[in-house]
């Protein structure tokens, strides 16, 4: 049975529920990812099912440098759109990921689409 995305419109209109029950979160920065958890800025790990990292337009991964291997352009060492150390960690926008395109909009919409199966599949 294939997943049935949600509608943009759908998950806009659902996320202040989301966010007053708690199923969503929004946390402090990041200060460094773990096997298993994820250390914030604030001093506290959590260890959440999924960490979804917004790089902005000019990805920066030095953070990752302890968990994950970089290439010498500073970007994570990919197979598939994985990195195989940590198995569920994925990335959208990262150049030539699945296709030329990845580090563009229209690039990021396909890559994207791909990574969330992965994810839904593996929660």
């Amino acid at each position: 049975m294939a997943l049935q995305r949600p509608k943009i419109k759908d998950v806009i209109a659902a996320l202040p529920e989301l966010l007053e029950s708690g199923r969503v979160q929004i946390l402090p920065e990041v200060d460094r990812l773990n096997n298993n958890s994820v250390q914030l800025q604030n001093g506290s790990v959590v260890a959440p099912l999924l960490v979804i990292f917004a790089t902005g337009y000019e990805p920066v991964f030095n953070h990752l440098k302890q968990l994950i291997p970089l290439d010498a352009a500073g970007r994570p060492v990919l197979s598939d759109g994985r990195v195989p150390q940590v198995p569920n960690l994925h990335f959208i926008g990262v150049p030539k990921m699945f296709s030329n395109d990845s580090h563009l909009l229209r690039g990021i919409r396909k890559d994207a689409a791909v990574v969330a199966e992965r994810v839904a599949k593996s929660l």
